[in-house]
């Protein structure tokens, strides 16, 4: 691709246009995968928008791979977020990892190994690069709790004289194999390390991984022509803990879900079967969304059909992986697909920024793209054996990690629907909240929620005090500081909410501050501000405080906390254009009593009265 092709690509524009990043980055993305050339990524370094903001990644590596660097700056574009590579002298990882300090203010760390470098050559045991590396990532994590990805050694085929279906298990591929077991029972075991697959990737790419001669003659290992492969699986990995996961796919139903048109077809027409293609394709393909739904993935319909033609299918095809009770929302119906989107982003309360739209025809695809830019548009082609690919080339759903709310997300969705329909026949409030059946649980952050507690703190943006957003280390580092930090886990007679509440409470002379209140928009209105208000009041008790304060700071959708403040007998006492500082005698306090919901809760005395 030239200079001049690069100039006139409709793509500039689109780049530096902020409402069309999402379009964007997947013309980006085609055109890398159509030449995937150290001078295309190059040529589009200077094109892409300057970062508004960079995390700095530190590359540890026993071979030569500062050549990555700009490769992993496009991939993590187009991961949607920015990387700002640092590399330590490949001779000089071992004593790094010993020493994390002299990585300076880094966000995340890389190690990338080959196998001389912890196996010799010569060496017919791996105890004792087990025992190197069990040592190094101990002593990093023991002085550092900045993310770990180390990556999984990889090798050139072995070439010996063994037979061919032996080789994986003997000689020097067991002893790798044996030593990666070590790094991934470490990535099991420790908070914050993590594993990239390079095995998978290299076999992927085939012997063209591997540079042979430039290792021999440089430390070299990985080929140019696999760079652009590497940097891409390290900007997914590592771009899990900057970017938000989206968290809603939305799916067609007529050769997307099936083959053929169930309103042309019947029912027993369709092509779907788990052992005879091309029906075993769409089957794979529900097995795979089963298994995305599990992860905290909501599903939702989005066809052109009649409604009852297509619950006909889920109710008589025994073949189907998917219930009609897997989706979260569906949209079955002969309007345009943008605007079900839209009405199915207003039903689940979610962002259309959060939604993937897949579907198998490229006009519906553009429509939607056009439309609604924000949205991830996957166009699944015609072939089902290639639908998975397609749809997770985009990373729109990687993640490092599924946490217990992630795993009950789409069974806390279809309890809410449930909820709504109580409310619906509530003749008030009161009615409808004495008829959820209220259990609100307190207790302290403990290992288990640090990471539920960092999720809420970062992303809780309408019922947020402080709008602190800290970091995992300052989490652990408020974990350390005693009974500072807790968690409000809330659940009714139509199941459980997870932890849907942090509060940091501080000792300030006579006062007790509340640092730090978030709630999931899931709880509010359920009495769980004033609950935790009051269980506030019990903590200053407590701790021999008269009074509480807080101090609210200003932001685009906070708004409703100070309302709250202010309704709850909160008094002004400072104010200025970025926020407002609050104080409360416990005997001014105007919450209401709490009647519909039992709270368990350490030192609960005065809570619930």
């Amino acid at each position: 691709m030239s200079e001049n092709t690069l100039t006139d690509h409709p793509l500039q524009s689109l780049l530096q246009d902020p409402d069309q990043q999402t379009v964007a980055r997947k013309m980006l993305r085609e055109a890398l995968d159509a030449k995937p050339t150290t001078l295309t990524y190059m040529g589009f370094k200077a094109k892409i928008p300057a970062p508004s903001a960079t995390q700095k990644i530190a590359i540890l590596s026993s071979f030569t791979i500062e050549t990555i660097a700009p490769f992993l700056e496009i991939e993590s574009f187009l991961a949607q977020w920015r990387a700002e590579p640092t590399f330590i002298q490949y001779s000089n990882w071992l004593n790094a990892l010993h020493n994390p300090i002299s990585l300076g203010a880094s966000n995340a760390v890389v190690l990338l190994l080959h196998g001389e470098a912890v196996q010799p050559w010569d060496s017919t045991s791996a105890d004792d690069a087990v025992g190197l590396l069990d040592a190094a990532i101990r002593s990093f994590r023991d002085q550092s709790s900045l993310p770990l990805f180390i990556g999984l050694i990889a090798e050139p085929p072995e070439s010996q004289a063994l037979g061919l279906g032996n080789r994986a298990y003997q000689g020097r591929a067991a002893l790798i194999q044996k030593i990666n077991q070590c790094i991934a029972g470490h990535a099991a075991r420790l908070a914050n390390v993590h594993c990239l697959d390079i095995p998978e990737w290299a076999r992927i790419y085939g012997d063209k991984w591997y540079d042979r001669t430039g290792y021999l003659a440089n430390m070299t290992l990985i080929s140019h022509r696999a760079l652009p492969a590497l940097a891409r699986g390290v900007a997914r990995n590592v771009g899990c803990l900057f970017k938000p996961r989206r968290k809603v796919l939305a799916i067609d139903l007529d050769n997307s879900l099936w083959g053929g048109v169930v309103g042309e077809d019947g029912t027993d027409g369709i092509v779907l079967s788990p052992d005879k293609w091309p029906g075993a394709g769409f089957v794979a393909f529900q097995r795979v969304l089963v298994q995305l739904r599990d992860t905290g993935i909501l599903l939702v319909i989005n066809s052109k059909n009649n409604e009852a033609d297509a619950q006909a299918v889920f109710q008589t095809r025994p073949e189907m992986a998917l219930a009609w009770d897997d989706f979260s929302a569906s949209r079955v119906n002969w309007q345009d697909k943008a605007s079900n989107l839209i009405e199915m982003s207003e039903e689940l309360g979610l962002g259309l920024d959060s939604f993937v739209f897949a579907d198998d025809s490229p006009v519906e695809c553009a429509l939607v793209q056009e439309a609604l830019p924000m949205v991830d548009v996957v166009e699944l082609g015609k072939n089902p054996a290639e639908f998975i690919d397609r749809l997770f080339a985009s990373g729109a759903f990687d993640t490092l990690a599924i946490s217990r709310e992630d795993q009950a997300r789409a069974a806390s969705y279809h309890s809410e629907s449930l909820r709504k329909s109580v409310q619906a026949r509530s003749h008030d409030l009161g009615d409808f909240l004495a008829g959820l059946d209220l259990h609100l649980e307190i207790r302290p952050i403990v290992a288990a929620s640090a990471d539920r507690a960092h999720q809420l703190l970062a992303k809780t943006n309408q019922f947020n005090l402080s709008l602190t957003r800290p970091t995992p280390d300052e989490v652990q580092a408020l974990m350390q500081g005693g009974e500072r930090l807790f968690g409000a886990t809330l659940k009714d007679r139509f199941g459980e909410y997870g932890i849907i509440a942090i509060m940091e409470l501080r000792d300030a002379t006579d006062t007790l501050e509340i640092a730090s209140l978030v709630i999931s928009c899931r709880a509010l209105g359920r009495q769980v501000e004033e609950a935790l208000i009051r269980f506030a009041i019990s903590q200053a008790e407590r701790r021999g405080c008269s009074t509480l304060g807080a101090t609210f700071r200003h932001g685009p959708r906070n708004q409703q906390v100070t309302a709250f403040l202010e309704k709850t007998g909160f008094r002004k006492i400072t104010e200025s254009s970025e926020q407002t500082g609050y104080t409360l005698n416990p005997q001014d306090l105007q919450a209401p009593l709490l009647r519909h919901i039992t709270v368990d809760a350490p030192e609960m005395e005065n809570i619930t009265s």
